[in-house]
């Protein structure tokens, strides 16, 4: 189970939330916001899947494939999809819960 940390700053100003391995990072004002929850909880399996180490540099290779363009790569446009998931948006109540 990830845990869930709410931040005040340690994550870009142009994210909501960021996920680093079993580590969701979310700014305190967005804490609540399940869709944002479950799209980083997308993020954690998608992680799980490649491994801590090598999860960045798929990222990045997707993101190289998606001509750069943050938006449309694999990794963000599955993570919008699944954050819409009834699975992921109960789970992401229980994290949220479970972080209160």
């Amino acid at each position: 189970m990830p845990w869930l940390i709410k931040v005040g700053w340690l994550i870009p100003g142009w994210a909501a939330a960021q996920t680093w391995g079993f580590i969701i990072l979310v700014r305190k004002d967005y804490a609540n916001q399940t869709t944002i929850i479950a799209h980083e909880l997308r993020h954690f399996v998608q992680s799980a899947w490649f491994g801590f180490i090598l999860w960045p540099v798929a990222y990045v290779v997707a993101w190289a494939i998606a001509g750069f363009d943050y938006e449309q790569t694999w990794f963000e446009v599955d993570a919008r999809r699944h954050a819409q998931d009834s699975k992921y948006v109960l789970w992401a109540h229980r994290l949220i819960a479970r972080s209160e």
